[in-house]
């Protein structure tokens, strides 16, 4: 039995939420929204963590239309080029401003990455590094978490 969430919860996780993929997603080109299905918006892993996977379906379907009409876009896989290898791969910058905070286990692989090269990024369902980095010119890859150019220069 799906346990009853009070409305006004659902109200602040939603904007909690679409402040989170607004400021999450790769980048805001070539995405494009169809439908209303929350999976589209948010990955599973991070419905699991913010409680949203309690919803009833109908909750689950408003809030996914509530997400389109403020624009947010869904999370998908985006082409860019590196423009930045910051502290010997912690931290890549592509083209398009975004920073990316590599997980500590893929550093190896980041630090001897050179600009200008493609890199997709893709969404995974690890909590803490939700996204993949992916190298085309060396075909590696690494998790990662995007982060604010400030959070990766005062580390």
């Amino acid at each position: 039995m799906k346990k009853k969430i009070p409305l006004a919860l659902i109200f602040l996780t939603c904007l909690n939420i679409s402040v989170f993929c607004a400021g999450n997603s790769p980048t805001q080109s070539n995405m494009a929204t169809t439908g209303t299905d929350l999976n589209q918006f948010i990955p599973p892993v991070v419905q699991k963590k913010y409680g949203l996977d309690l919803l009833s379906p109908s909750q689950r379907s408003q809030l996914a239309k509530w997400l389109q009409e403020q624009n947010v876009k869904p999370p998908q896989t985006t082409l860019s080029t590196l423009s930045l290898n910051i502290s010997n791969g912690q931290y890549i910058q592509l083209d398009d401003g975004s920073v990316w905070e590599v997980d500590p286990k893929d550093m190896n692989l980041s630090q001897g990455w050179l600009s200008p090269v493609q890199i997709r990024v893709t969404t995974t369902q690890d909590p803490n590094y939700p996204y993949q980095l992916f190298n085309t010119a060396t075909n590696s890859s690494v998790s990662a978490k995007r982060v604010t150019m400030t959070q990766a220069l005062n580390q």
